[in-house]
């Protein structure tokens, strides 16, 4: 039998592996009004050891987001992108699979 994703995930992603590269984007992508517009590589997500599964992070860790009202606030013009953005679909119609269930900490 094949295994499950995540064990080959586990299997195939030592520590030291890059898993993200967070990139980033100065303005709205609109080289008229916007010429100096760039998507910029801003960090890396590294595992610092093998994967593991733990209730932990998949039921307590979150990363918390502003709401982009702050962006607004600072950059007025900005909200007519808005509706673009969400309009985008960035998994389109791509099933993403349940994580396995975790075992107790």
């Amino acid at each position: 039998m094949d295994a499950n994703w995540w064990d080959q995930v586990k299997d195939n992603v030592p520590a030291d592996t890059v898993i993200f590269n967070v990139m980033a984007q100065s303005h709205p992508d609109d080289p008229m009004r916007f010429p100096d517009s760039a998507v910029e590589h801003i960090a890396d997500i590294r595992l610092t050891s093998d994967l593991i599964l733990s209730t932990f992070g998949d039921a307590r860790l979150f990363f918390q987001h502003h709401t982009i009202n702050r962006d607004h606030d600072l950059e007025p013009e900005w909200r007519g992108y808005v509706d673009r953005v969400r309009d985008q679909r960035p998994w389109g119609d791509t099933p993403v699979t349940p994580m396995p269930e975790a075992e107790e900490d």
